[in-house]
């Protein structure tokens, strides 16, 4: 079942950036079951983080960010079940798709480092090994640049064109070139008030009360106040850290790079919205079917609140675009 999904993510996700949307949605729902032991507030938490905004555009747009999320979550799951080796290996494998992954992994890696003793037990050898044989999928770059393929990001040919394309010296080492044109103090005031106006568009005002719940309950109870310190962390370097980083001003080209990094801190939210869930449920004792239906309908109101703004149904880019190039030749 485990290596199934991970088949699902990988194999088909790269092509589907759907699949691999509901392949990331599959393992939140496994890390907060794994985390409350509770099925009815782990489906919660999947739907919250599936119905966002970001979550729906990011499925059906051909980029990379939606395979992002899923390594994302795949790795929080691992982190979760004290999979070391998996973990390393799956790392190494997601900066092969996107770098940006660093801000959600990094507080994961120190959980692991710091909060599960038997992690300090595992030989580094082996997991360096496991880490280098993922991020051994940059060793596809320099093989197929000189192959001569038609498509040939950068040319990373050699060792030299290789690390430029790396290290995006194109784009400045930065998210995007556009961030030279403005000043910090310009930019990022109106990116942090954007980006908590979308985190509302997308948990909704009841999922946030749900989400402060859960922080409450989350940093309050013992066997949730290690997750909670790693979730906070994720949201921080994700959120609020990565617009620092990015100082991109307000328009539309900045807002499309900007706003696909809002996926984690959001997913993080709806973890935190499932521990208010679980927190009240304690409380008033209700039984867990009663609570989940009272609780779908935040999942209903998000999904008539974003659904005009996500549905692409009449929107044919890819179909106009594919018949002019033929139309030329």
């Amino acid at each position: 079942k485990f290596l199934g999904g991970v088949y699902l993510g990988w194999g088909v996700g790269a092509n589907d950036t759907a699949l691999a949307g509901a392949a990331g949605i599959y393992y939140i729902i496994l890390s907060v079951r794994e985390i409350t032991g509770n099925r009815y507030i782990s489906v919660f938490a999947g739907l919250i983080t599936a119905f966002t905004y970001i979550n729906w555009l990011l499925a059906v747009v051909a980029e990379m960010y939606s395979l992002s999320f899923f390594f994302g979550a795949l790795l929080f799951f691992l982190m979760i079940k004290r999979k070391y080796s998996l973990f390393s290996f799956f790392f190494g494998l997601s900066l092969g798709n996107h770098l940006s992954i660093l801000f959600a992994v990094i507080p994961m890696a120190a959980a692991l480092y710091f909060f599960m003793p038997a992690f300090k037990k595992v030989p580094f050898k082996s997991i360096s090994l496991y880490f280098v044989l993922g991020l051994a999928i940059y060793v596809y770059l320099p093989v197929r640049a000189s192959s001569g393929s038609f498509i040939n990001w950068g040319n990373p040919s050699n060792i030299e064109r290789f690390w430029a394309v790396v290290s995006r010296s194109a784009y400045g080492h930065t998210l995007d070139l556009v961030s030279r044109e403005v000043t910090l103090t310009q930019v990022y005031m109106p990116q942090l008030r954007r980006f908590f106006a979308a985190i509302l568009r997308d948990i909704t005002f009841p999922g946030i009360i749900f989400s402060l719940l859960g922080i409450y309950y989350g940093f309050k109870e013992r066997r949730f106040k290690k997750i909670s310190f790693v979730l906070a962390a994720i949201f921080m370097l994700t959120g609020p850290y990565f617009l620092y980083l990015a100082r991109m001003p307000i328009n539309p080209h900045a807002n499309a790079i900007i706003e696909v990094g809002y996926i984690f801190p959001e997913m993080v939210l709806a973890i935190f919205a499932a521990f208010g869930l679980f927190f009240i449920a304690g409380k008033i004792k209700i039984k867990n079917l009663w609570l989940f239906g009272a609780s779908f309908l935040i999942i209903i109101y998000a999904v008539f609140n974003i659904y005009p703004k996500a549905d692409k149904r009449n929107k044919y880019f890819a179909d106009d675009y594919t018949e002019k190039v033929q139309r030329k030749n």
